[in-house]
């Protein structure tokens, strides 16, 4: 390992409890000056008064964060210079950072290299507090496979900002509730074993340490690994000028909610969902379809790029690029860019893109382009190819009658009282075995039987949100799928989807039978009696049991 060959001391500067907007506005101040060499490395402590909501660069509010409830109790909420994921800072996290130059530091020339080198200062310090901790990419801090610590960075020039917070204490609920977090990323039955996946200094240790107590070992940790001397410093006159100047704009609208869901083309616009193993990769087309060319293109998700611009400058080296040119244009970015991805490269986000191309061919099948972003292919095969590969129809249970006795039971009676009665039907007539899914581990139990069953495709229908905050579970499902839309207000518009996770939201949601139908036209033949031919006796057991 290198060792940084410093011409003096780093400053240590710990700038106390600020807001959100006032935190983020001084990690611009403090990048763009190192960036131009006018600071000398610094190691940075914060913390967040009042708590706050953040979402990465790359992402979009209204998508990760529930406003309503975060302004309600007076929480803030933000927008990082780094990627990643959404994140709730309570006032007890401690957070710090690390601004210096690329060529000062004795890291290798990738991210990953510096996330693990960097991430070793944090774990130095955590071992002088009596805890053993681990780097873990891509890019989390651990103890026994529990997260203690996320971390991120930006980049501007030959400049860094690497940070991460602390976790003193843990506060899944309001954590839920603040954050639009899926529930079964938190847990597999309740709330609580949220603690099985997520540790903090207050369990770890018979007595809580105090702050400054944190601060020191950290500091301790950086200098050891960095190989730097720290020196106590302040904020200097240019810098709170700037901090002065920055304020504004970074507690703005056009900061905070500079993607939107319309800039994203939520409505016109072809939309789709990859994830790769280093973030998921949000794309949103628009397209001249008399010239075949892209009109425009944009890239959200949890991921982290650098440089911080890297994102837009690929969306516009797209623009006006031919469909069938697209793919070549992405890896040449990549590849003459300099712009580098944690864990993802030109192919995730070309496979991103090629999902809403795809979606070009969607009218061929008897679903126009309007209807296209309400129907997602799953795996590895196109549209007609998981359909007809298909021998399994999907449900919600929150489509049946919400007082109907077989709402929390999985199969159908065909009473005729909701969609999910002419979904069975249309299922068997085509020799499809219709499941319906009670809850998030009933679903990857039906994935498994389908497994052992030899079934590698299958037709769902779920609303959106639980797709794209499911989506890894679907990718790693090892089967092809075709995703279909469902209409009317979902348990995740309500903020009920920690009931629904457990199979208790007692709303009513409806199928979109239409697409269903269009969807279930590319099944080949009629492989098994329909309905009509099942004798009465026999209705109630014709769901997907047997699978099962």
């Amino acid at each position: 390992m290198r060792r940084l060959k410093p011409t003096g001391p780093w400053r240590l500067l710990d700038t106390g409890a600020r807001s959100a907007a006032a935190n983020i506005a001084l990690d611009s101040v403090l990048l763009e000056m190192a960036a131009r060499g006018e600071i000398p490395g610094t190691i940075r402590f914060l913390q967040f008064v009042p708590a706050a909501a953040l979402i990465g660069r790359h992402q979009i509010v209204a998508q990760e964060i529930r406003q309503d409830y975060c302004l309600s109790r007076g929480m803030e909420v933000n927008r990082r210079l780094t990627g990643g994921g959404a994140v709730y800072l309570d006032t007890t996290q401690i957070g710090w950072e690390v601004i210096a130059s690329r060529r000062d530091i004795g890291a290798g020339p990738r991210l990953q290299e510096l996330t693990a080198f960097i991430c070793r200062g944090v774990v130095s310090g955590l071992e002088l507090l009596g805890v053993t901790a681990a780097f873990r990419p891509r890019n989390d801090i651990e103890v026994d496979g529990r997260k203690l610590c996320g971390t991120g960075g930006a980049y501007e020039g030959d400049a860094f900002l690497f940070q991460g917070t602390l976790l003193m204490e843990f506060d899944p609920e309001t954590m839920v509730r603040a954050l639009k977090v899926p529930a079964e990323k938190l847990s597999a039955r309740e709330l609580d074993s949220a603690r099985g996946r997520v540790t903090c200094l207050q369990e770890l240790l018979p007595r809580t340490p105090s702050a400054n107590d944190v601060k020191q070992a950290l500091a301790q940790g950086f200098s050891r690994e960095l190989g730097v001397e720290l020196a106590p410093g302040e904020l200097t006159p240019r810098e709170e000028a700037g901090l002065d100047k920055k304020l504004p704009f970074h507690r703005s609208e056009a900061w905070v909610n500079q993607i939107s869901e319309e800039a994203a083309g939520s409505h016109p616009m072809l939309a789709n969902i990859h994830r790769g193993e280093g973030g998921l990769v949000r794309s949103c087309l628009s397209v001249d379809l008399r010239r075949n060319r892209i009109k425009s293109v944009l890239f959200t998700g949890d991921f982290f790029i650098r440089p911080a611009r890297a994102a837009l400058d690929l969306e516009a080296s797209l623009r006006g690029v031919t469909f069938d040119r697209a793919e070549a244009a992405i890896h040449s970015f990549f590849s003459n860019s300099g712009a580098e991805a944690l864990g993802l490269g030109a192919q995730e986000f070309w496979l991103s893109l090629k999902g809403c191309l795809d979606k070009l061919e969607f009218p061929g099948y008897g679903i126009s382009l309007n209807d296209a972003n309400r129907v997602s292919v799953v795996g590895a095969q196109s549209l007609p190819r998981a359909a007809a590969a298909a021998k399994a129809l999907l449900l919600p249970y929150c489509a049946k009658l919400p007082d109907h006795d077989c709402r929390n039971q999985e199969g159908c009676d065909l009473c005729g009282g909701c969609t999910v009665g002419e979904a069975y039907e249309l299922a068997l007539a085509k020799g499809l075995k219709p499941v319906t899914i009670q809850d998030y581990e009933h679903l990857l139990r039906t994935f498994a039987a389908c497994r052992r069953a030899g079934i590698s495709s299958f037709i769902g229908c779920c609303c959106r949100a639980f797709l794209a905050r499911r989506h890894r579970a679907f990718s790693n499902s090892g089967l092809d799928g075709v995703i279909i839309d469902i209409e009317s207000t979902t348990c995740y518009d309500l903020e009920m989807e920690e009931k629904a996770y457990r199979g208790g939201f007692m709303n009513q949601t409806h199928l979109r039978l239409d697409l269903l139908k269009q969807v279930l036209a590319l099944v080949p033949g009629r492989r098994t009696p329909a309905v009509s031919d099942i004798p009465e006796s026999r209705r109630e057991s014709s769901g997907g049991k047997a699978l099962l």
